[in-house]
C-alpha cells in the first residue's frame, strides 16, 4: 500500500540556515544577481537540492493577491464537470477572481505536484474536485492557502470545507427505482477501491445500494453485488460484456456513473436487449449524453452548478477570514427517461 509522505514545507530561512548563510544571500542565489561568488552558490544550491526548495515565483508578499485560484480536477472525461467549473468560474468572475486549472489524472503524485506549483505561484485559494489525495494531505495543504474540496467525504474536517451531492440519498432513489420494477436480480457496477477509500464518495453511492436492497428484504445483500469495473475505456468495454454474459434477465443496473452506464446501455442494445424489458438501467450525474434520444438514460442528477456554485462562495469566504469549516450537502433528484 503506497504511503502518503506529508512534510513542512520548506522556507528560505531554512535553507539560509542550512547553508549557514544570510536569508539575503540566498536571496541572490536564486535570483542569479551579479557578484555570487561560486563557492556560496554551490554552497546554496547544495542546500536548496537537500531540502527539496521550491523558489516562491510569484513574491506575494511584493504584490499582494494575485486574483487567481487554483482548480484541480481529475481528468477531461467526465460530462459533470463542463457544468460544475462553468458555475465556479462563473461565480469567481463576479469578485474578479480567475481560474487556474490543473488536471490530476487521478495520481497522487501528480495532484500533490500541481497544488504546490498553485501554491508556490501564489494562488489566492483552491478547490479540488475529486481528489485521490488522502484527508492528512489535504489539512496539510490547506495550512498554506484557503481551501473548497468538491467530491470528498470529510465532514469532520476543519482547515477546509467540503461541498459534496448526498450521494447516499442519490443511491438510494435510484436503487429504490428499480426495487419498485419487481426485478430480483439488481446489481450495481461501480469503480475499483481507491486506496484513501473511507473519503471516497463511491463509498457513500455502495452503501445507499445495499442499505436499500436490505431495506426491502432482498436476500443476500453483499458486497458480490457489486461489480467494479475499469476506468480504461478499452477494458470497460470487455468488462461490462463479461458482466452481462453473467447475468440471468431481467437484470436492474444502477451504474455508479454516466460513464459506465452510457457505455453498459450501448453494450445491451448491440445484443438487441430491450430496456425495461430485459434490462433497466440508473446511471449517476445526469450527464449532457444522458438526455440525447438515441440514449435515454436515466440518471441521478446531482447538481453540478449548484455544487459549484457552493464551493466558490465557500472559497470566497475562506479568502476574506472565515475560519469555521462548512460542510455542505445538495440534494440529489431522479431524473427518469426510457431505460428503466
Amino acid at each position: 500500500m503506497q504511503i502518503e509522505k506529508i512534510i513542512k514545507k520548506i522556507t528560505i530561512k531554512d535553507v539560509a540556515k542550512d547553508a549557514d548563510v544570510s536569508v539575503a544571500a540566498v536571496s541572490k542565489v536564486i535570483r542569479s544577481a551579479y557578484g555570487v561568488s561560486p563557492s556560496l552558490k554551490e554552497k546554496v544550491e547544495k542546500s536548496i537540492k537537500k531540502l527539496g526548495y521550491r523558489p516562491n515565483t510569484s513574491a506575494r508578499g511584493m504584490r499582494g493577491k494575485t486574483f487567481t485560484i487554483g482548480v484541480l480536477i481529475v481528468n477531461l472525461g467526465n460530462a459533470y464537470l463542463p457544468k460544475l467549473l462553468e458555475k465556479i468560474n462563473a461565480t469567481l468572475s463576479k469578485s474578479g477572481y480567475k481560474m487556474l486549472i490543473g488536471l490530476g489524472q487521478s495520481e497522487l503524485s501528480i495532484e500533490s505536484s500541481l497544488i504546490e506549483s498553485m501554491i508556490d505561484n501564489n494562488v489566492d485559494g483552491l478547490i479540488l474536485v475529486a481528489p485521490h489525495l488522502s484527508d492528512s494531505a489535504l489539512a496539510q495543504y490547506a495550512k498554506q492557502v484557503p481551501m473548497a474540496v468538491i467530491g470528498h467525504i470529510e465532514n469532520t474536517a476543519t482547515s477546509f470545507d467540503t461541498i459534496n451531492g448526498d450521494d447516499f440519498l442519490g443511491a438510494r432513489l435510484a436503487t429504490k427505482a428499480l426495487v419498485e420494477k419487481g426485478i430480483k436480480n439488481i446489481k450495481m457496477i461501480s469503480q475499483p477501491l481507491r486506496e484513501f477509500n473511507k473519503v471516497d464518495l463511491n463509498q457513500e453511492r455502495e452503501r445507499g445500494f445495499l442499505d436499500t436492497l436490505s431495506e426491502a428484504n432482498y436476500s443476500d445483500v453483499t458486497e458480490k453485488l457489486i461489480f467494479r469495473a475499469s476506468n480504461n475505456e478499452d477494458e470497460l468495454k470487455k468488462e461490462l460484456a463479461l458482466f452481462l454474459d453473467e447475468q440471468t434477465l431481467p437484470c436492474a443496473i444502477f451504474c455508479w456513473s454516466d460513464i459506465h452506464a452510457i457505455p453498459l446501455l450501448d453494450e445491451c442494445i448491440k445484443r438487441q436487449l430491450t430496456p425495461q424489458k430485459d434490462v433497466f438501467i440508473i446511471g449517476y450525474d445526469n450527464t449532457p449524453l444522458a438526455s440525447y434520444s438515441m440514449v435515454n438514460l436515466s440518471s441521478i442528477d446531482q447538481q453540478a452548478e449548484q455544487q459549484g456554485e457552493l464551493a466558490a462562495n465557500a472559497l470566497l469566504e475562506r479568502i476574506k477570514g472565515r475560519v469555521a469549516p462548512k460542510h455542505l450537502l445538495v440534494e440529489p433528484s431522479l431524473i427518469s427517461r426510457n431505460s428503466h
